[in-house]
Order: C-alpha cells, then structure tokens, then sequence
C-alpha cells in the first residue's frame, strides 16, 4: 500500500474509532468537556510553534492562528508511522482535528512538498 494512502487509512480508521458521546442537554457537548462528532473540527495549516511544557501548539492557517492544546492522548500522524508531539517543529504542514474545548485529537504531519493554505 502507497504511504500516502496508508496514512488516509490510518486518520480514517482512527476518526472512525473514536466513539460519539451523547451531548448533555443545554451544554453543546458532553458533561466531561468533550466534543460530539458534530463539535469535531479540522484545520489545516503550518505549525508556529510548539509549547511542549504548555501542552499546545499554534498553527498558522489561511483564516488565521488556531491555539489548540494537546494531551497524551493526542494521536501524531507522521508520513507512514506513528509519533508523538516531540515530533512536531515549527515549520511543519499539518492537518489536526479538535473539539469546542480546543483539545487536538489528532495531528497529521504532512510531507513538506504538499502545498498547504496558510503556509
């Protein structure tokens, strides 16, 4: 299997897993802080900077900077295997998923020659 299309399955396989809570009634999201399917969003851009004893990372996308914070459970999607956030640099494309709280569920490191907007 292609690396690109390895790491289309992964992120797909990885979103799909993530189970749906039930939002709590007048909240918008579930009583925990988490996010409903319908909360998730995703930006693309290029990482500003990292704040690793902070817990986020900043990136610059085209409609501006996204501040989202990341925890041990914040999958890091690398070209064909799996990382960490000590693997995120500024500099670096990256698509990322994240709920209302701005809690980064997943980041995926693109390969530096794909043209990312904001970058």
């Amino acid at each position: 299997m292609r690396p690109r299309l390895r790491m289309v399955v992964l992120v797909a396989a990885a979103t799909l897993a993530t189970p749906a809570t039930p939002a709590a009634e007048g909240t918008g999201g579930d009583a925990g802080g988490g996010a409903t399917r319908a909360d998730l969003r995703t930006v693309t851009g290029r990482i500003a900077t990292v704040d690793a004893p902070g817990r986020k990372v900043t990136i610059e996308t085209a409609d501006g900077t996204v501040v989202l914070e990341f925890d041990r459970n914040t999958n890091v999607y690398l070209d064909g295997r799996l990382g960490t956030v000590r693997d995120l640099a500024a500099g670096a494309p990256v698509r990322a998923s994240f709920g209302a709280a701005r809690l980064a569920h997943w980041i995926e490191v693109q390969p530096r020659g794909d043209e990312v907007p904001g970058g």
